[in-house]
């Protein structure tokens, strides 16, 4: 099983970084990303079912965990052939609202 990053997902870490350097400094801004991109590689690929299912009207099944020491960021993934991080949110923000506006 291969780990990719949507288009959607790579522009999260990046604005996730941008917000952290401005409000918190770009020490902070690093080790959140840092720490994403760790419960990714080490966690949710070797496990891909650990995540809980998230029932969305779309058509991809979508699984979420929760990225550890910074549990307000949200990674929702799907896995299929591939494991496929589709988008890193803040848990404020609405899932379901940003697929549909990535849909039009």
């Amino acid at each position: 099983m291969q780990l990719r990053y949507s288009e959607g997902s790579i522009e999260d870490l990046e604005e996730i970084k941008t917000y952290l350097q401005e409000k918190a400094g770009a020490e902070i801004a690093l080790k959140v990303i840092r720490e994403i991109r760790r419960v990714i590689k080490d966690i949710i690929v070797p496990n891909p079912n650990i995540g809980s299912q998230v029932e969305l009207d779309i058509e991809k099944e979508l699984r979420l965990f929760t990225a550890g020491k910074y549990p307000n960021y949200n990674i929702y993934y799907s896995v299929e052939n591939d494991l496929v991080v589709i988008r890193i949110l803040h848990g404020k923000r609405n899932i379901k609202s940003l697929l549909s506006a990535e849909k039009r």
